[in-house]
């Protein structure tokens, strides 16, 4: 298949007329909080003005209206706010994403599942890079497709690294090599910082199991304690409790 990259034009005209758009929460809640919604989310998304706007917004308020303009991209991301764990641990944002290419929905519920595209398509326009200059939505469908629905395990550096060359395709979207680990993880259930990720289930002898190349903390909602796993190219695993 073709690049990812592609660039819309938008009429200057159509920026006079804005539309409501209604942002709903992920269905679910939060493992690590039963099934409820934390108490409030720090919510970014692309303005009218082609930057990234931030506000934090208490879940007990409901939906989040954002007025944008008709025929443009939205991006939005919402992370939750658990600050009653330690500074590691912090569930990784939902997220939506709409290109320019499709209407704006009157209203959009956010999803784990994109939470990844959305953060990295902000990120890229907090540093300068136009959203025009990416094709949103075929970025986010691939972002889903090359990972299982699961892009907290793409390569993220490597695909960064594709963006910054120039070089964006389908196979930019790689997985991170896996390994079967063996942890000394205390006894309980510890929760991933991506909700739709079973939880690890510890017992006496510690846990064993898959996971990826890189850095994943893990929370225990019954003490507040939180697992750092460090996981090295050869497969080898540390873990630290606590900070």
């Amino acid at each position: 298949m073709g690049l990812v990259i592609s660039v819309f034009s938008t009429a200057c005209g159509f920026f006079g007329i804005s539309d409501d758009v209604l942002i709903r929460w992920p269905e679910g809640g939060l493992p690590i909080y039963n099934g409820s919604d934390p108490s409030s989310w720090e919510v970014h998304w692309l303005n009218s003005g082609g930057t990234v706007s931030r506000r934090v917004v208490e879940s007990a308020q409901g939906a989040l209206f954002l007025e944008l303009p008709k025929e443009s991209s939205l991006i939005v991301m919402a992370i939750p706010i658990t600050s009653e764990y330690a500074g590691p641990y912090r569930v990784r944002p939902a997220g939506a994403v709409v290109g320019a290419d499709f209407p704006l929905p009157k209203s959009l519920q956010l999803a784990w599942e994109d939470g990844f595209s959305a953060q990295l398509l902000l990120h890229l326009v907090d540093s300068g890079i136009p959203s025009h200059a990416i094709n949103q939505r075929r970025f986010a469908e691939t972002a889903r497709e090359r990972s299982g629905n699961r892009p907290w395990l793409l390569n993220e550096r490597y695909l960064r690294n594709e963006i910054a060359r120039g070089k964006l395709r389908n196979h930019s979207f790689r997985l991170l090599e896996t390994f079967e680990v063996k942890l000394a993880l205390p006894e309980g259930t510890w929760y991933s910082q991506f909700p739709p990720e079973s939880p690890l289930i510890s017992h006496q002898d510690g846990w064993k199991g898959v996971l990826p190349i890189g850095i994943w903390h893990f929370a225990r909602p019954s003490d507040k304690e939180v697992a750092t796993v460090s996981i090295d190219d050869r497969g080898q695993a540390s873990l630290q409790i606590g900070n």
